[in-house]
């Protein structure tokens, strides 16, 4: 009898850790809207984390369509005003910041700290449009799908330092208005930088490019730091400026 009794509390604790360890994404956005701070360390997300979904949405455009034809979106945009920070969480569903639903596009802007240190992202990350207004942390993560910031606009320096993109990873029109670091960053696929702006500069140290990694026309600034840097695949910096000048032009100049 004591040995049974032993064995179902050593059950029910494993069933009790398990159900610890995980917590659904509808939770955590009840908890930004209850406008507590979010941190969680060793969890796993079940389903979707859609932060357009919290309670301070707002339409802030009306579409303009003819006979639904041809049209602008209208357009709704939510703030989350907390605190957000996962490490080494594992998200099982979409990461969503924006998406598009028919004639509408739902669009999530950060006034806080978000950091995802050492997380895995089984499926897609999508955060285009949306603003970073303080501190941006996504180091030592892992995108398995494409993970998407075009557009984004960046006002602290981002960490994407040690991360690793299987999939594409896009960038293009992105604004880092201080100094990101993507130093020992794993980009497997196209690395999509096109008309991206750096006007604080930026680290690549010690990064990998398996396949394309596209700067075409983007702008740099010093300093410029792509010591080390591993290109695998194709390269295009056509059109790529740095402190006003071509990037090749650039390179030729500074040259040990």
């Amino acid at each position: 009898m004591k040995h049974l009794m032993l064995t179902s509390l050593l059950v029910l604790s494993v069933l009790f850790q398990s159900k610890a360890q995980s917590i659904t994404a509808d939770e955590i956005i009840d908890q930004i809207n209850r406008g507590e701070d979010v941190r969680y360390e060793n969890m796993t997300i079940e389903y979707t984390l859609d932060f357009t979904s919290v309670e301070t949405r707002e339409q802030v455009k009306e579409g303009d369509s003819w006979f639904g034809w041809f049209g602008d979106d209208d357009k709704f945009e939510s703030k989350v005003n907390v605190n957000i920070e996962f490490i080494n969480c594992t998200f099982e569903g979409e990461v969503l910041a924006y998406y598009n639903d028919n004639d509408a596009v739902y669009i999530a802007h950060f006034n806080e700290d978000v950091s995802f240190k050492n997380c895995v992202f089984n499926e897609d990350t999508e955060f285009k449009y949306s603003k970073f207004n303080d501190e941006a942390a996504f180091s030592e993560s892992t995108f398995d799908e494409e993970a998407n910031f075009k557009y984004a606009n960046f006002s602290n320096g981002p960490d994407f330092s040690n991360s690793v993109f299987e999939e594409e990873a896009n960038f293009k029109y992105s604004k880092f208005k201080d100094q990101p670091n993507f130093s020992s960053a794993s980009f497997a696929e196209e690395a999509n930088f096109k008309y991206a702006n750096f006007p604080k500069g930026v680290t690549f140290e010690g990064a990998t490019f398996g396949d394309l990694a596209n700067f075409k026309y983007s702008e740099f600034s010093e300093p410029l730091n792509l010591d080390n840097v591993n290109f695998n695949g194709d390269e295009d910096f056509k059109y790529t400026k740095i402190e006003g000048q071509s990037f090749n032009s650039y390179l030729l100049k500074n040259r040990n």
